[in-house]
């Protein structure tokens, strides 16, 4: 280990390390570097997740088709990614958002509305990445809906066991 020979402003006083009234030669010994390695430890388990489903209404629509956006009940979930697109089709519209309802039966959006209609693609997105306990059921706030588009979601998620 080699020997820290300059120090961060104010270090010295907020350790209380002096050394006959000099700065001391070397604080490795109070100073240790830390380094998180949650994020990169996260990336190097990450998957895929998909799953669609048929805009039932307006309001908060979960994705339960296949139960691919759903967290398990002994597991807990780092979301890195998640993502809504639907097109709409000829007479359709639809304004959504990415949403969640997490256990309690609360729901949280994670992102701003997009709206499609007759041809176009809605594409929303979580605006930040965020953790998911057991029970969370990702899907999406609908504003406005007529006709039945189909809505996909994807989530980038690494999956930890409790």
């Amino acid at each position: 280990m080699s020997n820290i020979t300059q120090y961060p402003s104010g270090i010295t006083d907020l350790l209380k390390v002096r050394d006959l009234g000099a700065l001391p030669g070397d604080v490795s010994r109070q100073l240790a570097l830390v380094i998180d390695a949650t994020v990169p430890y996260l990336n190097n388990i990450r998957e895929t997740r998909t799953d669609t489903n048929a805009v039932a209404a307006v309001g908060n629509n979960l994705f339960q088709t296949n139960g691919q956006l759903v967290v398990p009940q002994n597991e807990i979930w780092y979301v890195h990614h998640l993502t809504m697109t639907a097109t709409a089709g000829a007479g359709e519209l639809i304004s959504l958002a990415p949403s969640a309802t997490v256990p309690g039966n609360v729901n949280a959006q994670f992102g701003a509305f997009d709206s499609a209609s007759a041809g176009q693609l809605a594409s929303v997105f979580a605006d930040r990445s965020f953790w998911a306990l057991p029970g969370t059921e990702f899907g999406f706030l609908c504003k406005a809906v007529t006709g039945p588009p189909t809505v996909f979601g994807v989530a980038i998620v690494s999956r930890l066991r409790v």
